[in-house]
């Protein structure tokens, strides 16, 4: 059983199947900023998205994971923000795949981190996927505004 809730729909759905629930559950929280200020937790975001939005972030050049992080969350109006400990696995995880490659550098603050850089491979993967979710936002959306 879990719960996904936010501002404009509370939604409750129990589900026998561990496989969805955990793949749901992981990556990014989603932190729906009110009028007022104050942060609520929302949903989560699938781990895709988050391999696309790491992507995205590498397209000007290569970043530390800590600098990911940080244009996601400033480039989202601090309404994503990208924990350390699902961070740093999808960094490995888009590694492994090709779609970056990693190379040890020396930050502005003078620290060692890895630098990662997208590739080829990761370009393309970034231009299929974000048609693929641009489409599929449109839907959703068009969904939403219907009427009844």
């Amino acid at each position: 059983m879990f719960d996904v809730r936010c501002s404009a729909f509370d939604v409750r759905c129990s589900t026998s199947y561990p496989l969805f629930t955990k793949v749901y559950s992981t990556i990014i929280t989603i932190r729906n900023i009110h009028r007022l200020g104050s942060n609520m937790a929302g949903s989560d975001i699938y781990t895709g998205t988050l391999d696309v939005l790491v992507l995205k972030a590498l397209t000007k050049g290569p970043l530390h994971g800590y600098a990911i992080g940080l244009w996601i969350r400033r480039t989202s109006a601090e309404v994503l923000s990208v924990q350390e400990g699902v961070l740093y696995p999808a960094l490995h995880r888009l590694e492994k795949r090709g779609w970056v490659t990693a190379k040890w550098g020396t930050t502005e603050t003078n620290r060692r981190a890895k630098f990662y850089r997208l590739t080829g491979r990761g370009r393309t993967h970034l231009e299929a996927e974000v048609a693929r979710l641009t489409e599929h936002s449109e839907a959703v959306l068009s969904v939403l505004k219907a009427l009844g």
